[in-house]
């Protein structure tokens, strides 16, 4: 196979995945729309402890609560040391420090214009 035919081939999967991707979007924002509706749901008949078994599917569904913590942002951590020390200047070194010692990693990739 030559350059030109791996290009070609190349492109052809990238427009496969961008159109399934666009597939996937909207079965996702369906997915949203129901979980909101049956959370809803679930919660105003008091249902939250209950197991729902779905034997044609051979699975279950249960509702569970999960907990997430914003990330670990520059502008979170600036706030975190602007709070504990009380020179700006001292949170302001610490902060360029870090992001200076960050490591950087180089590739290649390939990009559609």
């Amino acid at each position: 196979m030559n350059l030109n035919d791996k290009i070609v081939d190349w492109i052809k999967y990238d427009n496969d995945m961008r159109k399934h991707q666009i597939e996937i979007k909207n079965y996702k924002q369906k997915k949203e729309k129901l979980s909101i509706e049956i959370i809803e749901e679930i919660k105003e008949k008091e249902l939250d402890s209950n197991l729902f078994k779905i034997p044609a599917l051979d699975t279950s569904l249960q509702l569970s609560k999960t907990k997430s913590q914003e990330g670990m942002s520059y502008k979170f951590i600036k706030e975190c040391f602007d709070d504990y020390f009380e020179n700006k200047n001292t949170s302001d070194e610490l902060i360029q420090y870090m992001k200076d010692r960050r490591k950087v990693n180089e590739k290649y990739i390939l990009k559609r214009k």
